[in-house]
C-alpha cells in the first residue's frame, strides 16, 4: 500500500518525487495500532502522531484500513468537510448472490467498524470536530463497484479509489483517471513488474553488501596490523 501511494505520488507530479499539496495519506500500520491494543506500542505515541499529521491541517487525509484480510479507504476530507468511504466488497444493491454472503458481510462491517474507531480517536486527539462527524453514517461512495468473485484485489481496488481522490484534488475530475475495474487491474500489473524487479535486485544488493563488509573487515585487518607495526615495545626490565 505505501509503495503505491509513493508511485501515485510520483506520477501525479509529473514522474517527480516528493508530495502532493493537499492530498496526504496515513500509514496503515498507525490506523491499525490507533484502535488495536498491542504488546509493545504505545498508544499515546499514536495519538500524538497523528496530531502531528493532521491537526491544524485542512488537507484531504486517505486512510487505508486493514481488518483481517481486507482493505477498504476512508477520506476525511478537512478541505470540503466531507467523509467518504470505499468497499470493493460491496458492490451493485442489485447482486443479492454474490457468494459467501454472510462472509463477506462480516468483513465488510468489520472495516466499517475499524473507520468509526479510527474517526473516534481523530475526534478524541481533537485533528476533527464534531460538526464534521454530525452527517451520515458512512456510507459506500462505489455502490456499483466491486472486486471479481474469488480474489484478492482489495488493495488494488483502494489504490484506484486513491488514484480517483487524487484526480479530483488536481482538477482533473474523477473520470479521468478511469472506471475502478480498469484501475484496480492497472495497479495489479503495476505492483507485479515493480516486485519483480524488486526481486532481481535483491541478490545483487546482498552480493554489494557482502563485498562491502568483506572490504572493510579487509580495511580494518590492514589497519589493525600497521598500528601494531608501529608500536615500540619494551621489554619490562
Amino acid at each position: 500500500m505505501v509503495y503505491g501511494w509513493l508511485l501515485l505520488q510520483y506520477t501525479s507530479k509529473g514522474k517527480q518525487l516528493g508530495s502532493v499539496d493537499g492530498i496526504t495519506m496515513l500509514f496503515p500500520q498507525l490506523l491499525w495500532c490507533l484502535v488495536h491494543e498491542k504488546a509493545g506500542v504505545d498508544h499515546e505515541s499514536c495519538l500524538e502522531a497523528l496530531r502531528h499529521e493532521m491537526k491544524g491541517k485542512d488537507k484531504i487525509f486517505l486512510c487505508p484500513l486493514v481488518a483481517g484480510n481486507h482493505w477498504t479507504v476512508m477520506v476525511v476530507d478537512k478541505k470540503s468537510r466531507g467523509i467518504r468511504y470505499y468497499d470493493s466488497l460491496r458492490g451493485s444493491v442489485d447482486e443479492k448472490e454474490i457468494g459467501a454472503q454472510t462472509e463477506i458481510e462480516n468483513m465488510s462491517q468489520a472495516c466499517v467498524q475499524m473507520a468509526e474507531d479510527v474517526l473516534g480517536q481523530m475526534l478524541a486527539c481533537e485533528c476533527v470536530d464534531e460538526a464534521l462527524l454530525n452527517g451520515p453514517p458512512l456510507r459506500r461512495e462505489n455502490e456499483k463497484v466491486r472486486q471479481p468473485m474469488m480474489t484478492n484485489m482489495c488493495g488494488h481496488f483502494v489504490l484506484s479509489y486513491m488514484e480517483s481522490e487524487m484526480s479530483c484534488h488536481l482538477g482533473y475530475g474523477p473520470a479521468s483517471a478511469g472506471h475502478a475495474h480498469q484501475l484496480a487491474f492497472a495497479w495489479q500489473s503495476r505492483l507485479e513488474k515493480i516486485s519483480k524487479q524488486l526481486a532481481n535486485e535483491v541478490p545483487k544488493i546482498r552480493k554489494d553488501l557482502q563485498l562491502a563488509n568483506e572490504k572493510e573487515m579487509q580495511l580494518g585487518k590492514k589497519a589493525l596490523i600497521r598500528c601494531i607495526s608501529s608500536m615500540s615495545w619494551q621489554s619490562p626490565g
